[in-house]
């Protein structure tokens, strides 16, 4: 490590340092020699250190192994990530640090409103497979994805009414222009995955304009059908998880190769015969 440190006191290793810290992170070009950079001073500092006193081979293969392996546990850490301890005695526990699939993510799983000649539109055919969702539901799971379906049919709602009565989206306003009259959701697993959402006028009231009066009066109610789309969020993780015990593995069973072989031993200089007196 004090390769690490020595090399950090020059103009060079001040630049990594500020590549690495600087926010926002760099990207292209510049982010390419903030990696090659990493490589070269820790990398291949600990393998110049180590062929040294192994040679290359396996002064390569132990780095690799435990690189590897490093990003292999960094990748199961970002599968479940940083779960809480419990700790004896008096000691505080430690508690739940960061969330599962927290380095490289695909996208997250949102609600699609679907066009009626989508197919997915047209399941199921069974209208009692829909279930109304009750005004005194408790179940904060299940509250929040009706509310995420309910804001992702808003998003469409508003302006595809503007469309249709031929004004500006921002004078359609979900709670006082049009509010949702009904939720029915279909559930798969305990999970919902489908919903049927219906938007009506809201009611009118003193403190309205007349144009807006005006406006509530030509909305007709709309019923729209979403569906729960899965997302590739874990995908990543689950990429990296292979990949790097994978190359784990291929560095490990090589080193193990490489140490059964006999190590070559030096030739000894044959001892000189004394001359006969």
């Amino acid at each position: 490590m004090l390769n690490v440190y020595a090399a950090a006191t020059t103009r060079s290793g001040e630049a990594v340092l500020y590549l690495a810290s600087e926010e926002p992170k760099p990207k292209g070009v510049t982010a390419v020699i903030a990696v090659a950079l990493m490589f070269g001073l820790l990398c291949g500092g600990i393998f110049m250190l180590l062929q040294s006193s192994f040679g290359p081979k396996v002064g390569y293969l132990i780095t690799g192994t435990a690189f590897w392996g490093c990003w292999f546990v960094l990748s199961l850490l970002w599968f479940t990530g940083v779960p809480g301890l419990p700790m004896p005695g008096s000691i505080p526990d430690i508690p739940t640090s960061t969330p599962r699939y927290l380095g490289p993510q695909g996208e997250e799983a949102s609600w699609q409103v679907l066009d009626t000649d989508d197919e997915r539109a047209k399941f199921p055919t069974d209208e009692s497979a829909f279930v109304e969702v009750s005004p005194d539901l408790t179940d904060q799971g299940l509250m929040s994805e009706i509310t995420a379906a309910e804001t992702a049919a808003s998003e469409e709602i508003g302006p595809e009414y503007a469309e249709e009565l031929g004004v500006e989206a921002a004078s359609i306003v979900a709670g006082q222009t049009f509010t949702i009259t009904q939720t029915e959701i279909i559930r798969s697993s305990r999970k919902v995955t489908r919903a049927r959402v219906t938007a009506g006028p809201v009611e009118t009231n003193e403190t309205q304009t007349e144009d807006q009066k005006a406006l509530i009066a030509k909305i007709k109610p709309k019923t729209f059908l979403l569906a729960l789309e899965s997302g590739t969020l874990a995908k990543p993780t689950y990429v990296a998880m292979g990949v790097t015990f994978l190359l784990f593995l291929l560095h490990l069973v090589g080193l193990g190769i490489v140490d059964q072989k006999p190590a070559k031993q030096p030739v000894g200089i044959p001892e000189r015969e004394t001359a006969s007196v």
